[in-house]
């Protein structure tokens, strides 16, 4: 397969030696780079890299079948238990500081509260957000609290000094899965960084399709602990991270970094959404108290 890559040459070069890495040890399930003759990873035409890669038929897949669900977290467990120790010409890193970032974004949301205070015309999108403020800025604070008590910072410049690689992208159309075999891919977004972030994007994607699998967080996470255990830290810093309202502050911060003279029913009906899916979501992140005893 042949394709536009919209990285970075440095970025290319990141993933190839990556991935060389983890082929050199015994982590087959993903994708090369083909080089060129020069032993490059990529071959220019005008403005733009190309790449090729071998091409994969598997399907995608399915959070909310628990036999997939198992390959997901037995395939990323092997990746995070391989991608340490790497060596890069020029590695890439995660956000220096997660914790200052969520902070700025609940000063963001604050902002966002004052600026419709102002205005003596709501628009449907406002009334939603004022409607749903507080709960939403009560989880921030929980969220805060939580990761400002762990050792974040320091598990985070352990994986630094590791040069230990996330994937910072999975979700299902880059975990192909093929009989009992299962390849990762989608590069685009990896970097040296503490591996309990990829962690917390599959367990929010799980998230999404638990009424399928009906499997509560602790089990979840025992599909993984069981290929790589998982420490008191790890799980208290990953149930700060889920609990921060990410969606949320994303929608709201797309919407409002936009004059909009009327709202999208597209965008209205995404915040509606993940309003409806709120009061669910936090049962099934606080059972990760009852269920680890974090």
């Amino acid at each position: 397969m042949i394709r536009k890559s919209a990285d970075t040459r440095a970025h290319i070069a990141f993933q190839h030696a990556l991935k060389e890495q983890l082929y050199e040890r015994g982590f087959s399930g993903t994708d090369r780079y083909y080089p060129t003759a020069d032993g490059v990873p990529f071959f220019e035409f005008g403005d733009n890299a190309y790449v090729m890669t071998g091409l994969f038929k598997h399907r995608e897949a399915d959070f909310g079948n628990v036999a997939d669900l198992e390959k997901v977290m037995r395939q990323v467990a092997a990746f995070h238990n391989v991608a340490r120790g790497l060596k890069f010409e020029q590695p890439f890193y995660g956000n220096e500081n997660v914790l200052e970032s969520l902070r700025k974004q609940a000063t963001e949301i604050d902002g966002i509260k004052k600026l419709i205070g102002q205005r003596s015309r709501l628009s449907d999108f406002d009334v939603v957000f004022l409607k749903n403020y507080e709960g939403y800025r009560r989880l921030m604070r929980e969220s805060l609290q939580i990761l400002e008590g762990t050792r974040l910072s320091q598990l985070k410049a352990v994986a630094k000094a590791e040069n230990a690689v996330c994937h910072n992208l999975l979700k299902e159309e880059h975990l192909l899965i093929d009989g009992n075999n299962m390849n990762l891919i989608g590069f685009s977004q990896a970097a040296v960084d503490y591996f309990v972030f990829d962690l917390c994007a599959v367990i929010q994607r799980y998230a999404k399709n638990r009424n399928k699998a009906h499997m509560n967080i602790g089990s979840v996470l025992e599909l993984y602990d069981k290929h790589r255990p998982l420490t008191k830290d790890d799980a208290l810093i990953l149930l700060g991270l889920l609990k921060y309202p990410s969606k949320f502050v994303k929608i709201c911060r797309q919407y409002y970094s936009k004059k909009r003279t009327w709202t999208p029913s597209a965008i209205i009906n995404r915040l509606e959404g993940i309003v409806e899916g709120k009061e669910a979501y936090d049962r099934f992140v606080d059972g990760l108290v009852a269920d680890c005893g974090v």
